[in-house]
This record gives C-alpha cells, structure tokens and sequence, in this order.
C-alpha cells in the first residue's frame, strides 16, 4: 500500500531505529551507510544519489549486460 510505505518511510521514519543490525554490521562496516546514525546517513545517502539515477542505472545495466554476454560466448568457446 503506498500510503503506508510512504508513513513509514518518509514521514514517520524517525519513530524506527536499525536495532540490532546496526550493532552487529557497526563491527563489521564500520560507521557505513546502513549503520550509520540518521545525520550520517543523510550525509551520506545525498552523496551517493547520483549513483542512483535513472540514467546511471539504465547505462551500468547495458554494461553488465553487455558483459555477462561476452563471459558467456567466451564460456560457450571454451566449452
């Protein structure tokens, strides 16, 4: 339901907290994206945006693509 996706994540977001999984991935990625407190999150998430752009997206897609195409006639090849 989108009403109650968009309470949960955007407008009521700050009632939620990472929990136990931050604890445990704090230890292993350090003060990473997932871990991290809401002001370091938000730091972070905004320099990280533009990896998430449409555009960016669609063009890595065609590069792995474009890829996993080669690996597999170079497998097919090989036999």
């Amino acid at each position: 339901d989108p009403v109650i996706t968009r309470h949960l994540l955007r407008e009521n977001n700050r009632a939620y907290d990472k929990g136990a999984l931050a604890v445990v991935l704090e230890d292993i990625m350090g003060k990473g994206l997932i871990p991290a407190d809401p002001v370091t999150w938000a730091q972070r998430r905004r320099a990280i945006a533009p990896a998430f752009h449409r555009l960016y997206l669609e063009r890595m897609v065609s590069e792995f693509v474009d890829c996993a195409n080669r690996l597999a006639a170079d497998l097919e090849r090989s036999g």
